[in-house]
């Protein structure tokens, strides 16, 4: 539009990389979070069902700490997306700091 300023652009500080004990637990969420459901008006979130359908039809066995890290990992996502959704600009929000699924 003319006459209208440029947002600034926010740089994005590095991300640290994914301990090598956890990710397979992140390639879980991603796998699992692929295929949740909608949470209606919100963004998808994973429930201990899609824990269990996932579990058994991939025949993965996580341990109960890896599930639970999981559904913490899908309720981070579901916040994050959340911000941004009400943000007025669409930006990150306090919370997004550009690190979702």
């Amino acid at each position: 539009m003319p006459g209208k300023k440029p947002g600034r652009v926010e740089e994005m500080p590095p991300r640290p990389p994914c301990p090598a004990l956890l990710v397979h637990v992140w390639d879980w969420f991603l796998e699992i979070y692929g295929g949740a459901s909608g949470g209606g008006m919100g963004p998808p979130t994973i429930t201990w069902p899609d824990v269990r359908a996932w579990s058994d039809l991939t025949r993965e066995r996580p341990e109960p700490w890896e599930a639970r890290l999981i559904l913490r990992l899908s309720g981070m996502q579901a916040r994050i997306a959340s911000e941004r959704a009400a943000s007025p600009d669409g930006s990150k929000g306090r919370a997004g700091k550009g690190r979702t699924a």
